[in-house]
């Protein structure tokens, strides 16, 4: 849920063959309420002047979420630069710097 601000969301729904990738891209507000199924790689940036703020909700205890960096190295250098409009240079450049772990359990 979107509580207040405005984002750019990129969503990469991959069956892992390299061939059969989709990306969405869309914009959303305040009050917006966005569902991501289980498994698809996504990225929300700030588009806004303001703060962003969002709440996350999950399924379960176990997120298993991963940071942009995480996911850059899940899905390989092509797949990443498609997904995210980046040239396979700029992938490949966080492909060879360790991830920082961003996302905290509590």
């Amino acid at each position: 849920y979107v509580h207040k601000g405005s984002a750019f969301v990129t969503i990469l729904d991959s069956i892992g063959d390299g061939i059969q990738e989709k990306c969405y891209t869309f914009v959303i507000n305040k009050g917006y309420v966005l569902s991501l199924p289980t498994g698809f790689f996504h990225s929300i940036l700030n588009i806004g002047d303001d703060n962003l703020i969002f709440y996350e909700a999950f399924m379960s205890g176990e997120t298993n979420e991963i940071s942009l960096l995480k996911g850059v190295k899940e899905l390989g250098n092509s797949i990443s630069a498609g997904a995210l409009g980046l040239s396979t240079k700029q992938t490949s450049l966080m492909l060879n710097n360790k991830a920082p772990e961003f996302i905290v359990k509590f």
